[in-house]
């Protein structure tokens, strides 16, 4: 583990399946960009099964973010045959029908839903053995110089976490509270669908002080965050 400027901690990425799947997508660069960040990440890092989590990737510029799509386009080996395909998950079976992928390099891209924030893709890939969906968000609304200021857009400290596909970049103190599964807000952060996200992190089982617990509860009365939808 090292410790960059900015006090970024930076450590390994060591799982295999998440750096194939981001190799056949897109190529990313610490310095210039695209990156990934958010809860996939962490999730990478925690060891934990990322593969339900949605994949959101950041950008420098509008011709970047063109360039991936573009990409994402090329690498499409999608094709007019549909398999049936049944997955359990969180103690239900769930049936669909993907694209019949053959070779490991196939993978299958379709947009699923657009925002004012993000472009929502449904990616399908083939990696020898199983057929797997990804939810992929192309986040618009927001460009970035540095790597850093994608880390310090989020809201709470456990979300603060980046990879290029070679390493995972994140602080201390969102570490330690991963480690602790506790809520911390971010300095300054005012993001308004905060209270519905506080919620949802809960749901996943981290914990938050009882006294910003009761002002969760404040807001939740006197706003309409419960009818906001966020992409990230």
């Amino acid at each position: 583990m090292t410790v960059e400027n900015f006090n970024i901690v930076i450590e390994p990425m060591h799982d295999k399946n998440f750096i194939s799947f981001i190799n056949k997508i897109g190529k990313f660069d610490i310095h210039a960009g695209p990156w990934i960040a958010g809860g996939s990440v962490r999730k990478v890092w925690q060891g934990l099964d990322w593969r339900h989590q949605d994949v959101d990737v950041f950008f420098r510029s509008k011709e970047q973010i063109e360039e991936f799509k573009h990409n994402l386009a090329k690498l499409s080996k999608r094709n007019s045959e549909y398999v049936e395909y049944t997955v359990n998950y969180e103690e239900r079976s769930i049936t669909s029908y993907l694209p019949k992928l053959s070779n490991t390099n196939d993978i299958a891209v379709e947009i699923h839903f657009t925002s004012d924030n993000a472009i929502t893709f449904s990616v399908t890939e083939f990696n020898g053995i199983d057929t797997l969906t990804y939810k992929l968000q192309i986040i618009t609304k927001t460009l970035y110089n540095h790597y850093t200021e994608v880390i310090n857009t989020f809201d709470f400290t456990i979300c603060q976490f980046l990879t290029d596909g070679k390493h995972i970049y994140t602080y201390q103190n969102a570490i330690d509270d991963c480690k602790s599964k506790h809520i911390n807000m971010v300095t300054d952060s005012n993001r308004e669908t905060t209270p519905i996200r506080i919620l949802k992190y809960m749901a996943y089982g981290f914990t938050l002080d009882d006294l910003k617990f009761f002002d969760l509860i404040e807001q939740l009365t006197v706003s309409n965050s419960l009818g906001i939808v966020d992409d990230y």
